[in-house]
């Protein structure tokens, strides 16, 4: 199988260098990650473990070694936190909960638990949230629409509504003493998904489409509603792995050589064949596709191997960890498995630099998500996008968790990197031919320059 697997890797290579017109650009990177033979990176498949040859043929190629003790570039990991929905249900009456109920949701994607639920069954009336008086909250299964302010809500591109805004608003709900939960989302990046760290709730919370939720609005128009609602979840365990190298000082300590690192990342696993309910293309035959994943996110690793490049031929007074995360997309599992190992004394890094979805560039327009120093960062990014001239935007948070959200967890400094939402997120068409190549070597080359600064910052 290894064997057949290095023939595909050679010949996909070989073949998309032959052909590409700018081999020494980022897009390369891409081409090969987000090929058909590639299926989408879900995690613990072949074509994961494709990509991650990959990966290692690449860093080996610029000269980036093992991290100190590792015997190589992979560092194997298993997680058992991580849970999926196992038969959630919801059954809705108009009046008394007897008989053959109006609405019968049991999974799918009209129904899916969420990562901090509680495995439960409980009955009650069902109120929403904006309509219902506090005192009618107890006891009650409650619905809620978008939770966002209504600045986020209405100018954001983003489709998924992340965990920690869902487990925020259900808190107080909670503690007022609903006995059920019903997120009113089109999102199905809610599970599966790493156990969420704080713990359950308590209670079944789950999500309910968008189509749904509109039929139990209509229905409840016509009289009180009453409901039966149910979690079911599973725990399993994830074999994965991260691709992790490094480029080492290539000064002598007489010259300021440090032990200090920085640490690129981006994750390298994507959803598959649709990853069950991670998809978010319309029709439903089309969300059992190859998601190939050309933004999501093999334009990441390719502006870090890009800047990699760039980086082994220039001064570092410190090292420069070039990390690519598995299971971002089940719970940042690759980075979250990273920090809490911590293979590298936490006192030697000096910050992570985090590419998700770089590779769409519009206008020119960049954000960047800076946490801590950020009067440092200013200056990095100003001078090296001096010529450049990118339209950085500072985004002042996250609207979705992604791996930076592990270091920065630990309070180590980031940066990270984003074109924005499209469309094609988390659907088939997010292919190699809507990613703007020269778009995404500006980011790789703005990102190696800030890099490069900082490896060579005199503190």
């Amino acid at each position: 199988m290894r064997r057949l697997r290095q023939t595909i890797l050679l010949s996909v290579v070989l073949l998309l260098l032959a052909t590409s017109a700018v081999a020494q650009h980022a897009i390369r990177h891409v081409e090969v990650l987000a090929s058909p033979e590639f299926g989408g990176r879900q995690t613990e498949t072949e074509g994961e473990a494709l990509a991650a040859d990959y990966i290692a043929s690449q860093l080996r190629r610029i000269g980036a070694q093992p991290l100190p003790g590792s015997e190589g570039f992979f560092h194997f990991f298993q997680r058992r936190d991580v849970i999926d929905d196992e038969g959630t249900r919801l059954r809705v009456y108009r009046g008394d909960p007897v008989g053959v109920p109006n609405y019968d949701w049991e999974g799918g994607q009209a129904l899916r638990a969420v990562s901090f639920t509680s495995e439960a069954e409980v009955s009650g009336p069902i109120v929403f949230e904006d309509e219902a008086a506090p005192d009618q909250i107890a006891g009650a299964i409650v619905v809620v629409f978008d939770p966002r302010p209504e600045e986020v809500r209405f100018t954001s591109t983003l489709t998924e509504i992340p965990d920690d805004t869902l487990r925020e608003f259900a808190q107080p709900l909670v503690e007022a003493g609903a006995v059920g939960i019903l997120f009113v989302s089109d999102t199905w990046a809610i599970a599966p998904k790493r156990i969420w760290e704080d713990g359950r709730l308590g209670i079944p919370i789950a999500s309910l489409s968008q189509k749904a939720g509109g039929e139990l609005t209509f229905l409840s128009q016509m009289g009180a509603l009453q409901g039966s609602f149910s979690t079911a979840i599973r725990e399993y365990e994830v074999s994965a792995r991260n691709v992790v190298g490094m480029l080492p000082p290539n000064v002598s300590p007489a010259d300021g050589a440090s032990s200090m690192v920085l640490i690129m990342g981006a994750h390298y696993d994507h959803i598959g064949s649709g990853l069950p309910n991670l998809s978010l293309a319309k029709a439903a035959p089309r969300r059992s596709l190859p998601h190939l994943g050309a933004d999501d996110n093999a334009s990441g690793c390719a502006a870090i191997l890009a800047a990699g490049e760039y980086l082994s031929h220039r001064t570092r007074r410190s090292g420069v960890v070039l990390a690519f995360w598995s299971g971002e997309e089940l719970g940042l599992l690759g980075s979250k498995q990273f920090t809490e190992e911590m293979p590298i004394p936490r006192t030697d890094i000096m910050a992570y630099m985090n590419f998700d979805m770089v590779g769409r560039l519009r206008n020119d327009r960049l954000f960047l998500n800076i946490t801590q120093d950020e009067s440092t960062w200013r200056r990095f990014v100003t001078t090296a996008n001096k010529d450049l001239r990118l339209d950085v935007r500072k985004w002042n948070s996250n609207p979705w968790r992604s791996d930076g959200d592990s270091f920065r967890d630990i309070g180590i400094p980031v940066l990270d990197f984003f074109t924005g939402f499209h469309p094609e997120y988390h659907t088939p068409e997010d292919r190699v031919d809507t990613i703007n190549a020269e778009g995404l070597d500006k980011v790789a080359l703005l990102g190696a320059r800030i890099a490069s600064q900082i490896v060579n910052y005199r503190m």
